[in-house]
């Protein structure tokens, strides 16, 4: 006998007639009604015990609701009344049938009966304690009055939802614990064999934390991170492998330090490992060395994919080498994974900034930071962070007196090269009007970046040489020759003393290389290209340059620099167009 559950007004069931004026060759127009029909039904837990209710919920399809039945196909086992509440009689399995008035698919649910399942309760949250223990499907009720009107309730994923309970109750979804107490909020945790829960706050240094403890950590950051619980999947995330101990505490900051006590591996372990590389977090140390990477996007044009490029720097006080490189990892057309990484090696205590800017095809996307430390024995800090650069003097190698002026010379000569450095140290006399002069010719391009005296312990008297340091940085690759002479620029008649003529190679990685003259290549006027000639190739390059047509970049603008001004603009065109025709 099928039980009349539900009974819902059709949406417009009852229609008045009205009089409508149709003029010829109108349609009448008629309501349609849209009845809805039960998609799926479901119930919160499909075993409960004898003489224990549990409500079936439903989901309807977009329409007018209807009338539905209900009924059990044992009513021996279970029954179930016209609101859908289905109760527990005996042993057993029964299989609940939901009808539609005569339309419609029938539903159901298969309903388990056990009377040795455990009966859900439902608890004021008031009442609950510390450690007490509750059961999947147990419901949480607050009262109005003491803890529980928030819950912080973590996930079996290692996450946790916020619940509030002033509106209406809350079912658990798993067996829980009540792991915390902090005023108005309550911890509710999952109640896992071997897992227990530790207060963070209790913790002191030198601790070690076995994996299965689960830390507390109310409103404190550990490693950085805040979160109710700290599981034992952040241990792996943030902290690592290996014994788990207590570094640092810091009550009034509310910050807990935790590392991972493990023997050292080589990075390079990782960075011939694609799935290890893809896997490892943004910043990994292990003794000496670091290991920093950033996932690139990957442009796709046609059936060729290409990923963006880093450019990776590295500076601080520390004394550093590092290799960079960049990686498209292309297993199917739809699944292409780019990253670039940075390998580190320390070989001085300090500080060791690294940025790392990313290049699409339309220029600069983003820029990162990552501020590490290496410690006294040589050793990478785990902690970092990804703030702006620290502020670091990237010349404290230079000569700050006048005793270290005379060993660096005496060590490095009046011209040095130091990585993308030239360095030049003089002595000159500026009360005649002198000054230094750079003069530089090739496809690369260097420019000062530093100019200073060193100072001597007693005044000097007029008109005495000053002992001084000049610092020029590469700024782009190929080869060049450098003149740096002392002279007046404002006097052409003054011949200039002639103190360094130098032949350098410059890399992509901006590294500066002496090189003998017969390596120096000697730049072509108008080959803006730098393909070895000019051509009408190069003035079609300068002219779209000039116009700025997307993506086009000069190789070597001074090349183009025909009126030798130090800009490029229409004269310098016209001069190339000028110099092309008489070429021909």
């Amino acid at each position: 006998m099928k039980k009349k559950v539900l009974s819902v007004l059709l949406a417009g069931c009852i229609c008045c007639p009205m009089m409508a004026m149709a003029s010829y060759g109108e349609t009448p127009v008629h309501a349609l009604t849209i009845i809805a029909s039960v998609t799926n039904i479901s119930v919160f837990k499909d075993t409960i015990a004898v003489g224990e209710s549990v409500q079936l919920e439903l989901e309807w399809s977009t329409g007018a609701e209807q009338m539905v039945y209900y009924s059990s196909s044992d009513e021996s086992i279970a029954t179930v009344d016209q609101n859908g509440l289905v109760t527990g009689i005996g042993n057993g399995t029964a299989i609940i049938t939901l009808s539609h008035s005569n339309i419609g698919t029938d539903k159901t649910i298969t309903i388990n009966v056990s009377e040795d399942a455990e009966s859900n309760k439902t608890y004021n949250t008031s009442e609950l304690t510390l450690e007490t223990k509750l059961k999947k499907y147990d419901t949480l009720h607050y009262t109005g009055t003491g803890a529980g009107s928030c819950l912080n309730v973590v996930n079996t994923e290692g996450g946790y939802d916020i619940v509030y309970l002033n509106s209406e109750d809350y079912v658990l979804p798993f067996d829980a614990e009540i792991v915390g107490i902090d005023g108005l909020v309550m911890y509710v945790a999952p109640d896992i064999e071997g897992i227990t829960y530790l207060d963070g706050r209790t913790l002191s240094v030198g601790d070690t934390i076995d994996r299965n403890t689960h830390l507390l950590c109310y409103d404190y950051h550990i490693n950085n991170k805040v979160l109710p619980v700290f599981l034992p999947d952040y241990y792996d995330k943030y902290i690592g492998d290996g014994t788990i101990k207590v570094k640092a505490i810091d009550h009034d900051e509310k910050t807990i330090t935790l590392e991972s006590v493990s023997e050292q591996t080589d990075l390079t372990e990782i960075i011939n490992n694609f799935d290890a590389l893809w896997k490892a977090d943004y910043v990994t140390v292990s003794g000496n060395q670091a290991l920093v990477k950033f996932h690139t996007m990957v442009q796709v044009d046609g059936c060729v994919i290409e990923a963006d490029k880093m450019e990776w720097t590295v500076c601080g006080t520390a004394d550093t080498n590092f290799v960079t490189k960049d990686i498209l990892n292309s297993k199917s057309y739809d699944d292409n994974q780019a990253l670039s990484y940075c390998l580190i090696t320390a070989n001085s205590p300090g500080t060791v900034c690294v940025s790392g800017t990313e290049y699409t095809q339309y220029g600069k996307r983003v820029t990162i930071y990552f501020n590490l430390s290496v410690d006294e024995n040589g050793n990478f800090n785990s902690d970092y962070n990804t703030n702006e650069p620290l502020a670091v003097d990237e010349f404290d190698w230079l000569p700050a007196t006048m005793d270290d002026y005379e060993a660096f010379i005496a060590e490095n000569e009046s011209v040095s090269v130091h990585g993308k450095y030239i360095v030049y140290c003089d002595e000159i006399n500026y009360s005649t009007g002198d000054e230094v002069i750079l003069e530089q010719l090739g496809t690369a391009e260097i420019k000062k970046v530093k100019e200073y005296s060193i100072s001597s312990d007693e005044p000097l008297p007029a008109g005495s040489q000053s002992h001084v340091v000049y610092v020029y940085e590469a700024i782009s690759a190929g080869t060049i020759k450098v003149t740096i002479s002392q002279g007046r620029p404002w006097d052409s008649e003054q011949t200039k003393n002639v103190k360094d003529v130098g032949y350098y190679k410059i890399d992509e990685s901006m590294s500066i290389i002496e090189i003998d003259e017969s390596e120096f290549t000697e730049p072509v006027k108008g080959d803006v290209n730098a393909d070895g000639k000019f051509s009408v190739a190069d003035v079609v390059m300068l002219q779209k340059w000039l116009i700025c047509v997307h993506d086009v970049t000069l190789s070597n603008w001074k090349a183009a620099d025909l009126c030798e001004d130090g800009v490029l603009n229409v004269f310098d065109l016209c001069m190339m167009k000028y110099e092309l025709i008489n070429k021909s």
